[in-house]
């Protein structure tokens, strides 16, 4: 599966998503989920020159551990969709922004960040076992589920409004498709097991 091609990693991603509810759990917990890990990352102070005399001083922006992991995420959002990407970056940009200020007003953000995220994932676990009735994506492949998250929920908001109709039919049609085989393969080892006597 290539890491820059969206429809192989939006079809990945979707075959865990298919309850509207549980994507509906996930546009509200995968956002959470992300502020509240950068809001731990922004304890690493600045990584770059923070000195009065540099750039960074121009900016809103502390180049800490937050700013780093959200240039990271926006560039390869952008590398793999580059309209959805960048009107993505302002908002990603901005959680980096608030994470750090969060951190640095409220002396107990450790705890608080670790409230809203241990909350989400229990939520979305909740959604997983109860709407969708399947493992979620971090069972199979954990590094791809947490990098692509973010950006899946951004774009079911945008396919919502008509943004991009065609990719999105497509991978509703390979989603039906897969469906079909993994019904198929439970009816076989039903199968399987009424031949053997089990």
């Amino acid at each position: 599966m290539g890491l820059l091609n969206l429809e192989e990693q939006l079809t990945f991603y979707a075959q865990y998503h298919r309850h509207k509810v549980n994507v509906l759990i996930h546009i509200v917990c995968v956002p959470l989920i992300f502020w509240s890990s950068l809001v731990w990352a922004a304890n690493t102070g600045p990584l770059l020159s923070y000195d009065e005399d540099s750039l960074w001083r121009l900016t809103p922006f502390v180049p800490n551990l937050s700013l780093l992991s959200v240039l990271f995420y926006i560039n390869y959002y952008i590398l793999l969709e580059p309209v959805a990407g960048a009107l993505y970056a302002p908002i990603l940009l901005y959680m980096a922004y608030n994470a750090t200020n969060f951190a640095a007003d409220h002396s107990d953000h450790n705890v608080l960040a670790g409230i809203v995220h241990v909350f989400s994932w229990i939520a979305q676990f909740i959604g997983h076992g109860f709407a969708e009735k399947r493992s979620p994506a971090l069972k199979d492949n954990i590094s791809q589920a947490l990098l692509l998250a973010p950006l899946f929920v951004w774009l079911e908001i945008l396919f919502s409004i008509g943004y991009r109709s065609g990719l999105q039919k497509r991978v509703k049609k390979q989603n039906k498709f897969f469906l079909k085989l993994e019904i198929g393969g439970l009816h076989n080892n039903d199968n399987l097991g009424l031949r053997s006597g089990k």
